[in-house]
């Protein structure tokens, strides 16, 4: 029996083939009542979730994570840093499990040399800022979340900003030394951080609390860290940063779920061109 309010007006039920009814609200519906109610998408898809409706575009996460872990994620903030090779992947797949706001930050442009594996880049975006971009991608690929691009490399002058008001920041760097610059502003703030590296068919990934000894634990003190990593001899082939972006975002989704400690102080490390895939606890 359908139930009274604004809310549940909107929504309607919906049988799966395994005979399991739903009630879900279809994405329209949550634009139009957005703006009938004045409030925002995401508020509107947290008060559908709240009373149990499911908004239709994520009825294929519940099985997985359920009502509640998809509430979680959308009043969950991510900031990814980098948004070339992994950052891509990360804010593709975030964006379409309905993480509810992210911070798009990246200070550089898109490049020829970029079109084999940055899933944002196009032809005709070259020369143009990555986070601006990549907004402009995901809009269309979810209207109900939020997403903000800072076009603008991170540094300890900006990281307040950027860092502060989300949950968890995303390493999607390429170069060692902005990856030290955003751990130390991770511990600044009290903040989780997700790994990631790639280089040739090479990459790894680790998940991070602020009191965790960090990424020191991967490349040792800062001052005698590499300023690049493998990917500057190495290359970067298509596969590879589909791959451990994707790696990247699960681990996020599992953190913001409450399930980081299964993961936390692991290092695992990919060989797609052996097939070799290890886990190494690093402390």
């Amino acid at each position: 029996m359908r139930k009274e309010g604004t809310i549940w007006a909107s929504s309607k039920e919906i049988v799966l083939p395994t005979g399991k009814k739903r009630w879900v609200m279809e994405t329209e519906k949550i634009l139009e009542l957005a703006n009938l109610l004045g409030k925002t998408p995401k508020e509107v898809t947290i008060l559908a979730l709240k009373q149990g409706i499911i908004p239709l575009r994520y009825e294929r996460n519940i099985d997985s994570i359920g009502v509640d872990g998809q509430r979680k994620l959308v009043e969950s903030r991510v900031a990814i840093i980098g948004i070339g090779g992994l950052g891509g992947w990360v804010a593709e797949i975030l964006t379409r499990m309905g993480v509810g706001f992210l911070r798009l930050v990246d200070g550089d442009n898109f490049m020829e040399s970029n079109l084999n594996r940055q899933l944002g880049s196009q032809q005709d975006l070259l020369g143009k800022n990555k986070a601006l971009e990549m907004k402009r991608r995901l809009e269309k690929v979810n209207p109900i979340i939020e997403l903000e691009a800072v076009a603008e490399f991170l540094s300890s002058e900006n990281s307040p900003s950027i860092i502060a008001d989300v949950d968890l920041c995303v390493d999607a760097l390429g170069d060692i030394t902005q990856r030290f610059t955003l751990w130390e502003e991770c511990r600044k703030f009290k903040k989780t951080m997700v790994h990631g590296a790639i280089g040739g068919l090479l990459g790894q990934a680790a998940l991070f609390y602020p009191q965790d000894q960090g990424i020191e634990r991967i490349y040792g003190k800062k001052e005698q860290a590499p300023k690049q990593g493998a990917e500057a001899e190495l290359g970067t082939p298509s596969p590879t940063p589909a791959f451990v972006g994707t790696f990247e975002a699960s681990l996020t989704i599992q953190f913001l779920l409450g399930k980081g400690d299964t993961f936390r102080g692991k290092l695992f490390l990919f060989d797609l061109e052996r097939g070799n895939f290890h886990q190494i606890s690093l402390f």
